[in-house]
């Protein structure tokens, strides 16, 4: 009996990896290379742009499978759409059948639109992927009279929750040095923690120059390929998509949130810890104006804390004036333009040059002493601000504000 137990229980165990590295090597983006349509009838007679056609002329001859008269030959239909992707109108799509491999290819204008893999429920997530595992998203472009152009973007969900979206918006990562010879992009992409599905697209920045030249492009080819297996250990993962608003003394925090539930974020400024929320924001105070922080946040459950950090270097806004510029007058910047503020009011300033400033509050000429960093008025409606700042130095103001509380 444990004999066949530990045969069985084996077994099983050595299914395991090869279950989690099913999709390694393998291409998960159907249709790419253009080759699959739906039926159609007899060829329809659409009319590209005059200005595309004119400049196309030269270039283009017998490429859409044209005879010698211009007229398209047999039931040949350059309009189809191909199966599995939605196309944008304003591409002005057309396949052709100077492919790269097979018959063909799709050609597309620069116009400022895109097209995206979906299935044939028309999902545009339907992407199976594996959380922690690294794709190779590849495809081949030819094409005349254009700057470097394509923006790939990959969304990443769990359960249909979005999780992040890659988009590579770096020039570095476009279709570059377009010319009439293939050429392969290739970009890789690694999906975040508990990551179950992704949405691959293609954007065309529009380009008005290249419309004006007749420019386009032709692509064909286009994979994504696992060539890692996934993380499937139960480590906690960092929030995603870090981001800073910056302010001269204070930076506003924002992070997509990780798929694990009721996680804490810890957040770091400079290696010190400063605080952690159950949020998806943190606004991280006391700073110096025109100053580099870097920051880290990391997810914390029960007494667990995840091994990697989101991470990001960014930098306060200096002062406006200068410390002795008579023009420098110290403000709350969240008191709005229109005098309205809410009942608990940050004491965020801007042109404040010194930390240790002596501040006195006074609402309705009542002193009131802060709670937290804030103001907390005790209804909504009109109320009279009263400030005096003292800096360390004799410099001093007073300021006043008439508030609508919301």
């Amino acid at each position: 009996m444990t004999s066949t137990y530990s045969r069985l229980l084996f077994g099983l165990l050595a299914l395991l990896p090869t279950a989690l590295a099913a999709q390694v090597g393998q291409n998960i983006i159907p249709n790419g290379s253009f080759e699959e349509y739906a039926a159609t009838a007899a060829a329809r007679r659409h009319q590209v742009r005059a200005d595309h056609e004119a400049a196309d002329d030269d270039d283009d001859e017998n490429e859409d499978g044209d005879d010698e008269n211009g007229k398209h030959s047999g039931d040949f239909d350059p309009y189809a759409k191909p199966l599995y992707w939605y196309i944008n109108a304003s591409l002005f799509s057309t396949r052709v059948t100077d492919a790269h491999s097979g018959k063909f290819a799709l050609k597309l204008y620069p116009n400022g639109g895109s097209f995206f893999t979906r299935d044939k429920d028309f999902n545009a997530y339907h992407l199976k992927v594996e959380a922690g595992a690294e794709y190779r998203l590849t495809y081949w472009y030819k094409g005349q009279k254009m700057a470097p152009n394509v923006v790939v973007t990959v969304d990443w969900l769990r359960g249909g929750t979005h999780l992040k979206k890659d988009a590579r918006e770096n020039k570095a990562d476009y279709a570059t040095n377009i010319s009439e010879q293939w050429q392969q992009k290739v970009l890789t992409f690694t999906a975040p923690a508990g990551a179950d599905h992704a949405g691959v697209g293609l954007y065309l920045n529009y380009d008005s120059e290249a419309n004006e030249k007749g420019g386009f492009i032709v692509i064909d080819d286009i994979e994504m390929v696992q060539t890692s297996a996934g993380n499937t250990d139960d480590r906690l993962a960092p929030p995603e998509n870090l981001k800073a608003k910056t302010q001269q003394r204070e930076l506003e925090l924002s992070w997509l949130p990780t798929a694990e539930p009721e996680v804490n974020y810890e957040v770091k400024v400079n290696g010190k810890a400063v605080g952690t929320t159950t949020g998806t924001s943190f606004v991280v105070t006391q700073l110096a104006p025109g100053t580099s922080y870097n920051i880290e946040v990391v997810t914390l459950k029960n007494n667990t804390r995840s091994t990697k950090a989101a991470t990001l270097s960014t930098a306060t806004e200096a002062l406006t004036h200068a410390v002795n510029d008579e023009n420098r007058i110290p403000y709350l910047y969240k008191v709005r333009e229109n005098g309205t503020c809410p009942r608990a009011l940050p004491l965020f300033w801007k042109e404040l040059a010194d930390a240790n400033a002596k501040i006195t509050y006074w609402v309705d000429d009542q002193k009131q002493e802060p709670t937290d960093g804030r103001l907390l008025f005790t209804k909504s409606g009109e109320h009279f601000l009263h400030i005096l700042v003292v800096e360390s130095d004799g410099r001093e103001w007073e300021i006043d504000y008439q508030l609508n509380v919301d």
